[in-house]
């Protein structure tokens, strides 16, 4: 079998990234709409991915940097998107 630290370490990464992860996003729900916080939840693999690049030299593939500025597009592009349509309902509010 393994060491038990080994086992303390394996447990460690289990619990601390679930703890630090769903409860930063249960933490953001109170304060942001579950839409943005579903959408913000797509940007998990990218940036994992820029991690394992940092910390592991792990080169991502051609389409795997595509599809990467795919998703970050997308997301810039809806979050941008939805704070101009907040501004715009201010400014119609206020014009009343």
């Amino acid at each position: 079998g393994y060491s038990a630290t080994f086992y303390a370490l394996c447990f460690a990464m289990a619990l601390g990234p679930s703890i630090i992860g769903h409860g930063s996003i249960n933490y953001a729900l109170g304060y942001v709409s579950a839409a943005i916080v579903g959408l913000l939840t797509l940007l998990e693999p990218l940036v994992a991915s820029a991690a394992a690049y940092v910390l592991f030299d792990e080169q991502p593939s051609g389409l795997a940097l595509i599809g990467m500025a795919i998703v970050l597009c997308a997301v810039v592009y809806v979050l941008y998107s939805g704070s101009r349509q907040g501004e715009s309902d201010k400014s119609a509010t206020s014009a009343e």
